[in-house]
């Protein structure tokens, strides 16, 4: 038997160099540069790298645009900061501060969401790829260098698709957030101005509770009925492996008073760290 051995001991280590070669090639993604980095990866390696951050800013804006036309129906600014990994700051512009939520708009949550759902396209766009969508949907993409002061060779534009599944749980988080917080029968009874009886308060709070329980089962209808799509653009620092700038597009379709209605949310985010 002891003849054996020395082949076994040539298999074995051929085992073990075959099982390192694996080892350094799988594990080598996340040491090539970002030029060379699946789109998939570089993108992971961002939001990853976000996260760990205990010192950013953001500022954007967002709109609302209803139609074939897109007619913009909502449009406002917001601002925020991480501080020591003490919780983020955000604000809203003030004439929608009692209309939406905070957390509904906060770009740091929808880039946790886009980090959390395993399902998604990510593809790396060249400059002249975006410089033409950026055209065509007049959104200014091609100008996000520019607005950023930085040069396009130090930002690699990725594109990120979800499916039409995840794209519909977040819308639907969005909504809800807003309904939850807003569409409350305490909330909107303490905003009586006008002093009421106790009666008057207890028949106003029952009023107000049928109103809202009506208006959660109408939008729940609407949302399980609705087809949505989700589309990001998320422009990743060369240098850093971190987002400079995100812009989101999710649009929906639903049916109102027996109406098809088509609705989009675009979204425009910067981010600086320190």
């Amino acid at each position: 038997m002891l003849h054996r051995f020395p082949r076994f001991e040539r298999t074995k280590r051929a085992t073990i160099l075959t099982l390192a070669s694996i080892l350094l090639v799988t594990s080598g993604t996340g040491c090539l540069p970002p030029s060379k980095t699946p789109p998939n990866v570089l993108l992971d390696r961002a939001l990853s790298g976000m996260a760990g951050q205990d010192q950013l800013r953001f500022d954007g804006e967002a709109e609302l645009r209803v139609g074939e036309d897109m007619i913009v129906t909502k449009q406002f600014r917001y601002e925020g900061e991480v501080r020591q990994h003490k919780g983020i700051y955000m604000r809203l512009s003030p004439q929608v501060e009692h209309t939406t939520t905070e957390k509904r708009w906060n770009p740091l949550k929808q880039l946790d969401e886009l980090r959390m759902t395993s399902q998604k396209k990510v593809e790396r766009l060249s400059q002249a790829h975006v410089t033409a969508q950026g055209a065509s949907v007049e959104s200014g993409a091609s100008k996000v260098p520019e607005a950023l002061g930085m040069q396009a060779k130090d930002l690699i534009p990725l594109e990120v698709i979800l499916s039409d599944e995840d794209a519909k749980r977040i819308y639907s988080a969005q909504i809800e957030e807003d309904f939850n917080r807003l569409v409350i029968p305490n909330v909107q009874l303490n905003q009586v101005k006008t002093s009421l009886s106790q009666r008057e308060r207890q028949q106003l709070e029952a009023k107000l509770t049928t109103i809202a329980h009506e208006g959660r089962q109408e939008l729940q209808k609407r949302l399980k009925a609705a087809k949505v799509q989700a589309k990001y653009m998320i422009w990743v620092e060369r240098r850093q492996s971190l987002p400079a700038y995100m812009e989101g597009w999710i649009t929906a379709f639903y049916t109102e008073q027996e109406q098809p209605r088509k609705e989009t949310i675009h979204v425009k985010s910067r981010f600086s760290y320190r």
